[in-house]
């Protein structure tokens, strides 16, 4: 195959590859099987009972197993595995399964978020990024800088709850957290169809597809075919300067990353005093959330067996000065849960 035709292929992958994606966003969410607030199949899970959340056409219903998901009886897992034959299943992990870290990020850096955060990752979490599994929202953004929300969760963690699933020979749920009343998506298990073709939506779902991709890939096959030759002679003076575009392009995106991600190294980082905090922590105790502010002030909430022993280890340690509390939270007997302040 010569270099013309090689481009042709290439240039005709390109462009197919392309619609398939604009007509997979055309696609109604319901026709996409993707969750909605009127047809969802939602799973939440604590230390010590799972919460099924079906909703259908705005129908909903709630069923309550006075057990954690890896004690669920195999009657439940029957009838989640009955209700997953319809809809693909989400799973909202626990308070004590993830962590939300706030990031502030210049406002230079909008459209290069998610590369600023994989630079900065180490300095922003106490565990390496290949054993984390993460996603970010925007909260909020002004003139000068964008506030974001990073959530946390440890891998090792999902991959045992997709287990739990495997064995039971059901897809693994979609991996949701809740945070400030937005659902964010930390994983997402591969696709695979659960009825044969001729269900009703997906015939429904072909049919506006096929209509949508007729209407205009004539027109575009047409003017991709007309402007081949000047792809041609583009391609020959690319292979001329592909070297050097290349190289340039290389190093104006490492300086436009390490421009917006500057500012991050002046902020103050949470990483060591996680780590001191769950050192001195009792073993009975642990951290259900902690953030920092730029300001250096640092926030965690507390789940604690004996409160009055806890307090005494965290106001000894030489990390958290000036530690307040700030807010009790409610708590299952006998255990307790508060809020401290540690400021600067």
């Amino acid at each position: 195959m010569n270099d013309k035709s090689t481009k042709s292929v290439e240039a005709a992958r390109d462009l197919l590859t392309w619609w398939i994606d604009e007509l997979r966003e055309m696609l109604p969410e319901s026709l996409r099987g993707e969750p909605t607030e009127r047809d969802r199949f939602d799973l939440f899970m604590t230390n010590d009972e799972t919460l099924i959340e079906v909703v259908n056409d705005g129908a909903g219903r709630k069923m309550r197993e006075d057990s954690c998901l890896e004690e669920l009886s195999a009657e439940s897992w029957e009838q989640i595995a009955e209700l997953a034959e319809v809809r693909k299943s989400r799973l909202f992990l626990d308070d004590s399964d993830f962590l939300i870290l706030p990031v502030r990020l210049p406002r230079a850096s909008a459209s290069q978020l998610r590369s600023a955060l994989e630079l900065q990752l180490p300095n922003l979490v106490p565990l390496e990024p290949r054993l984390l599994d993460w996603n970010y929202i925007e909260l909020n953004r002004n003139d000068l800088q964008i506030e974001l929300a990073l959530i946390i969760a440890k891998s090792e963690r999902l991959n045992a709850l997709e287990d739990l699933f495997t064995k039971q020979e059901l897809m693994p749920p979609i991996f949701c957290v809740q945070c400030k009343d937005r659902i964010v998506t930390l994983r997402k298990p591969l696709e695979i169809a659960r009825k044969p073709l001729e269900e009703r939506k997906m015939q429904i779902a072909m049919a506006i597809a096929v209509m949508l991709a007729m209407i205009p890939l004539l027109t575009i096959g047409g003017a991709k075919l007309m402007s081949s030759i000047e792809i041609d002679r583009a391609a020959k003076l690319e292979e001329e300067l592909a070297p050097r575009l290349a190289a340039e392009k290389v190093i104006a995106r490492e300086e436009m990353i390490r421009r917006a991600a500057s500012p991050l190294l002046n902020m103050p980082s949470a990483s060591n005093k996680l780590e001191k905090l769950a050192q001195i922590l009792p073993e009975t105790d642990w951290t259900v959330s902690a953030e920092q502010q730029a300001d250096g002030n640092f926030e965690f909430i507390a789940d604690m067996l004996n409160r009055e022993e806890t307090e005494i280890v965290l106001k000894q340690a030489a990390t958290l000065s000036r530690l307040k509390l700030a807010e009790e939270l409610e708590s299952e007997a006998p255990r307790e849960r508060a809020r401290y302040r540690s400021t600067r």
